[in-house]
């Protein structure tokens, strides 16, 4: 299993996994049969809108996956995958620059997100803990090792479907004049929004477009969170589902009533925030957070 899997995964209108061809058809449909053929596509994205197009390579190795199906995956080689990935980026590269009207920026990266403890000291990270998990991250961590070994000789910056392939020692970085268009499971990734110009996630599986104002949605339990303004500090206490845990609810109870009364939106200021904080009743965390801010 394995070779066959992977040749038999889920796609749709594209020959890519499904999660990433739904993504990608808010851009514009393929050829091939739809998955869904009553599926709606919501959003029109337009990448006249953006100088450049960021994709999370770990992002389309976990589509892959799923794609494939958990039991499947019983047995796949990393090299097989590995070899899979490079097929879809080439797909990928096809799409992103058929449908730019101008030249475009496209990057595919990992970010190893090194040194994370410093960066938050106040944080609770998520680990590996199960069987399961543990299979999954080395399969992960193989697979890009050898995706990269594939790539080393391999040059990809043609003229015509031009793209760069970067591993990122820490956390996401771009230049803060780019306007980005971002692919991304990674709520982390989502934070480079506070120095960059432009950032817009393309949701995978549902392919929606959404704008900073929409960030919260990534957060634990976030859909309900629109008070709460998408930055380090809300990250590290309201938690998502890949990197941070959560902080005790009572805390973040405290921290949401204090949205609602000040009215908090994904504009508000770290200085507006210190502010309002002056009247959280637990000190102890009140302390942290002004810390984090």
């Amino acid at each position: 299993m394995n070779v066959d899997a992977l040749s038999a995964r889920t796609i749709s209108t594209y020959p890519i996994s499904i999660g990433t061809s739904l993504a990608l058809e808010s851009i514009a449909l393929g050829t091939l049969p739809a998955y869904d053929q009553e599926r709606v596509v919501t959003d029109d994205v337009d990448l006249s809108n953006y100088s450049s197009v960021y994709i999370n390579l770990v992002t389309l190795h976990r589509n892959i996956i799923g794609a494939v199906g958990s039991e499947a995956t019983i047995g796949l080689k990393p090299r097989d995958a590995a070899i899979t990935l490079s097929d879809e980026l080439d797909v990928i590269r096809e799409i992103i620059h058929a449908n730019a009207r101008e030249p475009l920026k496209l990057v595919f990266y990992v970010c190893g997100n090194e040194g994370l403890e410093k960066h938050f000291p106040h944080a609770q990270f998520r680990q590996n803990a199960t069987e399961k998990q543990k299979e999954s991250h080395a399969l992960l961590q193989v697979t890009l090792s050898q995706f990269f070994k594939l790539h080393m000789h391999r040059h990809v910056s043609d003229t015509r479907n031009p793209c760069e392939i970067i591993y990122d020692k820490g956390q996401l970085s771009i230049d803060r004049n780019e306007k980005v268009l971002l692919l991304t499971h990674q709520a982390i990734d989502l934070l480079v929004h506070q120095k960059v110009h432009t950032v817009d996630l393309l949701e995978s599986h549902t392919g929606v477009l959404k704008p900073v104002s929409m960030f919260h949605t990534k957060l634990h339990e976030g859909k309900g969170l629109i008070r709460i303004p998408f930055i380090d500090a809300m990250l590290v206490i309201f938690g998502d589902t890949q990197t941070f845990i959560p902080w005790k609810k009572v805390v973040r109870q405290e921290i949401i009533e204090l949205a609602e009364k000040h009215r908090w939106n994904y504009t508000t200021t770290k200085t507006r925030i210190r502010v309002n904080l002056s009247e959280m009743k637990d000190v102890l965390a009140r302390d942290i957070i002004l810390d984090m801010l």
